[in-house]
């Protein structure tokens, strides 16, 4: 988008360049990727904000791991899947179940760009994570009741 001699880009990146931590993380939190997408994640970001400039405008969104209904609907996702476990088997099974994930809806990234997208330049030329705080253990999530299923795939 360009704007009154300016370029404005907003770039959906991952919460994952984070990579494992025992400490809440903050966008100036030190990253620590642990996978080579969170490494691809955190070199285009570096990509992104190399052009940063009075006349480009770079605003990088760390998204958590988003849940939600969608047309091409993902059940590779944890949220998802367990959903989709509880509206079939009206049951779900979980190994383990103290890792903790960054869950936030589909519905919040939307408002999270548009609120990006409506704000005033010099507030948005940075980095923000968006997901849901605090974050939420796999085990957590078993509080779907496949009779809710249907409605939400969130935990």
């Amino acid at each position: 988008m360009c704007k009154a001699g300016y370029w404005e880009v907003r770039v959906c990146s991952s919460c994952s360049v984070y990579g494992r931590n025992d400490e809440e993380v903050r966008e100036d939190s030190e990253l620590n990727p642990v996978s080579l997408y969170a490494r691809c994640k955190i070199e285009s970001e570096k990509a992104i904000r190399s052009f940063d400039s009075a006349a480009f405008c770079p605003t990088i969104l760390r998204l958590g791991t988003v849940h939600g209904r969608s047309y091409r609907q993902r059940f590779d996702l944890v949220v998802n899947l367990l959903a989709i476990k509880a509206l079939n088997e009206g049951k779900i099974k979980i190994f383990g179940g103290a890792q903790w994930r960054p869950f936030v809806s589909v519905e919040d990234v939307c408002r999270g760009i548009v609120h990006v997208l409506q704000a005033e330049r010099r507030k948005v030329k940075n980095r923000f994570s968006t997901w849901a705080t605090p974050g939420r253990t796999i085990s957590s999530c078993k509080s779907v009741r496949s009779s809710e299923a249907h409605i939400r795939s969130g935990c």
